[in-house]
């Protein structure tokens, strides 16, 4: 292939970006108008390009670029300004009090991790010191879970970064991703999916802190009390090791590469499971609740899915019945607990 069929290729490439700015203003990264969603909307953005280059260069093209300049084909994707900085650039733009603060933000992490091994492996913590879980186990289950939780994470944003993609883009380059958006894009399985996958991250954000959480006056490698008391008392260092491990560092990355993240049999089974929690109707209040504010505000509930036949109706709302049999259940036992002090609440804490 030519390189003036490259430059051609190239020039058709950006007018087809430039009639999709106009089709949707808001995919744009060079837009002013930043949303809440911004990140997800630059990512997505990042997404289509490089999946349009895929889809209108062959490997003939590939190589001749790669002949001409040494260069990968898709390098002018990284120059956006939001993507592919290197990190040689990144560190030269970091201030001195940044760097300070990435320093002293990783210091502090890594000494929760100490401090947490130490309670675990010296068993001061719920698991291992009141129900006599082996430490080692305790140990791999407590990693486990939070890398579970972070695939969730990332998951999600994925799930609905990648909504607005065609996804036969990508249909052979990344096949298990292919596999998940095809199910959880279907109908309304995304909202689904999100209830679900909250069950399933709120499981295991309580599992965690069941397997890391100190009892008593827990002390290890000789620390201070006043260190003691703020990193493992208070519980400081689980939430330092959940939100960063367990969530930021995945949902970060993942925002920058979502077609690649979600390309693995983890996030497969991350969806089945988060629509098997969802349609074993546990959470189907959360339903119930959605309509009661449809009303209010007098806004429909918009669906993908045809109207319910009668017997998708008996079912919906048996599903319904039983999860607000649950919920009532559950809010009788957790007050009950409560006011009668058998919690884990600190002791100086009123029950009221």
């Amino acid at each position: 292939m030519t390189p003036a069929t490259i430059d051609s290729s190239s020039k058709n490439h950006e007018q087809a970006r430039d009639e999709d700015a106009v089709r949707s203003p808001h995919l744009t990264v060079d837009g002013a108008d930043e949303g809440p969603f911004h990140h997800i909307e630059i990512a997505i953005e990042h997404v289509e390009q490089h999946l349009h280059v895929n889809h209108s260069q062959n490997s003939d093209v590939e190589t001749a670029e790669g002949r001409q300049g040494g260069e990968h084909p898709h390098r002018h994707l990284e120059d956006d300004g939001h993507y592919g900085a290197t990190s040689e650039n990144s560190w030269r733009n970091v201030s001195f009090f940044t760097a300070i603060r990435h320093l002293a933000s990783m210091a502090i992490t890594l000494f929760s991790i100490v401090m947490i091994s130490a309670a675990i492996f010296t068993k001061q913590t719920t698991a291992t010191g009141e129900k006599q879980v082996p430490t080692f186990l305790a140990f791999l289950v407590f990693w486990g879970l939070l890398a579970w939780l972070a695939m969730m994470e990332a998951g999600l944003n994925c799930m609905v970064g990648l909504k607005p993609v065609d996804a036969s883009l990508y249909s052979s380059s990344h096949r298990k991703t292919y596999a998940c958006t095809k199910l959880a894009h279907r109908g309304d399985n995304l909202e689904r999916f999100i209830v679900g996958r909250q069950y399933l991250d709120l499981m295991c954000v309580f599992l965690t802190s069941f397997m890391v959480s100190t009892i008593g006056d827990s002390s290890v490698l000789g620390m201070p009390k006043v260190v003691n008391d703020i990193f493992l008392a208070s519980g400081l260092a689980v939430i330092l090791i959940t939100i960063i491990f367990g969530q930021l560092v995945l949902v970060v990355n993942a925002a920058h590469s979502m077609l690649d993240f979600m390309n693995n049999y983890c996030m497969i089974a991350i969806t089945y499971a988060a629509l098997a929690v969802e349609a074993s109707g546990i959470l189907h209040s959360v339903y119930l609740v959605q309509m009661f504010f449809s009303y209010v505000t007098g806004k429909p509930i918009e669906s993908n899915e045809p109207p319910k036949t009668a017997f998708q109706k008996a079912l919906f709302w048996s599903r319904v019945a039983m999860s607000l049999g649950i919920l009532v259940i559950s809010f009788v036992v957790a007050f009950t607990a409560l006011f009668q002090n058998n919690t884990t609440m600190w002791s100086s804490v009123p029950p009221v």
